[in-house]
């Protein structure tokens, strides 16, 4: 099963992605608003970033600057931390329910019952506890900017995608175009690919001379992490051994006529792929502007799109 931001119809689906690409179930509605209720019931705004764990799905509810929790086993929507008022910088830790949020937009587990939340509004990483309920900034001091370091004294600007593996959390830095990673042993925030607010481009290579333009999602297996290069319209992967970046799906260059015969159009192109995520050696991918969900096997190199059939 895979559960999917429809962020346009402000509703999440739970679609079918082993089979037919039959939609399960439809949380949410047209009408944007923050109201809990069952499945039907509830009402969500532009939501992005969702994150299963077990029966549960947890949802960053985007423009209603909230944190909303799905159960799949009562099929109730409750809203845990935030209250459609943009919020603004925080100290400390807080109770949820009492605390407003700013454009959280990707969300990540570290299975010890913190979930890590792309704070994008205030250029911070949040986290929240499950079991307590406190909310509160991890990483980032709140300024725009690309700034290694300890967690308080970094600098990320508008973070968006977010994916754990081994001690590392690591972030697509959409505004700095970089791939940033937490120590969260260390607990310090370091620099994989970038360079600043004003240096973007596309160029594959040794990792201090490649550039990346507004990656908005990343997914990360061994030693490889995906990068979903939202305006370079390609999956970009950052082999972390080798130190190299290449581009595995799409190129930046758009076609907007194709003739019957130019094998460059055999294949529908990424167009501003907003998030990536990885199971099984299969990337699933969040094609935005063409309204799709692309699956690539990473074994047979091939790209094919998931029919989703409501």
């Amino acid at each position: 099963m895979l559960a999917v931001s429809d962020s346009n119809h402000n509703r999440i689906l739970l679609v079918d992605a082993e089979e037919s690409g039959k939609v399960v179930h439809k949380i949410g509605g047209r009408a944007k608003d923050l109201r809990d209720g069952n499945f039907a019931e509830a009402r969500f705004f532009r939501p992005q970033g969702v994150l299963w764990i077990g029966e549960k799905i947890y949802v960053a509810d985007t423009e209603n600057h909230a944190l909303r929790e799905i159960d799949l086993q009562s099929k109730m929507v409750r809203t845990l931390a935030g209250n459609a008022r943009q919020g603004y910088w925080l100290q400390s830790p807080q109770d949820g329910k009492a605390t407003q949020l700013s454009s959280p937009w990707d969300l990540a587990h570290d299975g010890s019952g913190f979930i890590f939340i792309a704070m994008a509004g205030l250029h911070q990483v949040w986290v929240y506890h499950i079991q307590s309920g406190k909310i509160g900034p991890f990483a980032g001091s709140g300024y725009e900017n690309i700034v290694d370091g300890q967690l308080g004294e970094a600098q990320f600007a508008q973070p968006s995608g977010l994916s754990i593996f081994a001690n590392y959390l690591f972030v697509a830095d959409s505004e700095v175009s970089a791939v940033r990673r937490i120590d969260l042993k260390r607990k310090v925030v370091e620099t994989a690919v970038g360079k600043g607010l004003f240096v973007f481009g596309y160029k594959d290579g040794r990792i201090d001379e490649a550039r990346l333009q507004h990656p908005l999602g990343v997914a990360c297996k061994g030693n490889k992490i995906y990068v979903a290069d939202t305006y370079n319209h390609a999956i970009r992967p950052i082999d972390l051994v080798e130190q190299r970046v290449s581009t595995l799906v799409g190129k930046p260059e758009m076609k907007t006529v194709c003739n019957i015969d130019d094998p460059a159009c055999d294949t529908l192109r990424l167009y501003e792929p907003s998030d990536v995520k990885i199971r099984n050696n299969v990337l699933y991918i969040a094609d935005t502007n063409n309204h799709l969900i692309r699956i690539f096997d990473l074994d047979k190199k091939l790209l094919r799109t998931l029919p989703v059939r409501e």
